[in-house]
């Protein structure tokens, strides 16, 4: 009687971990608590019940793990601001990450702007954009290509 208590108790316990979490931690091993209750209840001995345990949890979760995973997949939303890594744009505003100030002009439109290495840039200078991050685009200067 105290092993279906115990095996009870482990599978209330993991199911509130899991209802407060939400994050398909504990359920395959809450699944598998309840199948060492049914075995406790049936007279299996602790070895026996410790094993279903282990079995149903590592079934359950091999069964299901990759379909949730499917079902809850976060995936980033593309948008057309992607566009903008790698263009070459003007710098609209001076650029200086100290004062959180600059902007640029890309495809048509102007952004927010700062250096990824904290370098001013001048208005009318051309930079290139390395990355967005938020409404925000991350540009290096563009050296002056020296020619002989």
């Amino acid at each position: 009687m105290k092993e279906i208590i115990f095996w009870m108790a482990v599978t209330v316990l993991l199911s509130v971990i899991e209802a407060v979490t939400a994050n398909l931690v504990t359920v395959w091993f809450a699944v598998g608590a309840f199948g060492a209750v049914i075995a406790a209840a049936a007279g299996a001995t602790a070895s026996i019940q410790v094993a279903v345990f282990v079995l149903l949890s590592a079934v359950s979760l091999a069964l299901t793990r990759p379909i949730m995973k499917k079902v809850t997949k976060k995936t980033g939303e593309a948008t057309n601001a992607d566009k903008a890594i790698g263009e070459i744009c003007m710098v609209t505003e001076d650029i200086d990450n100290d004062l959180s100030v600059g902007a640029v002009s890309c495809l048509g439109k102007i952004w927010s702007a700062k250096t990824a290495d904290g370098t001013a840039v001048k208005k009318n200078e051309k930079v290139r954009v390395t990355e967005i991050k938020g409404a925000k685009l991350i540009v290096e200067p563009i050296k002056a290509e020296v020619t002989e």
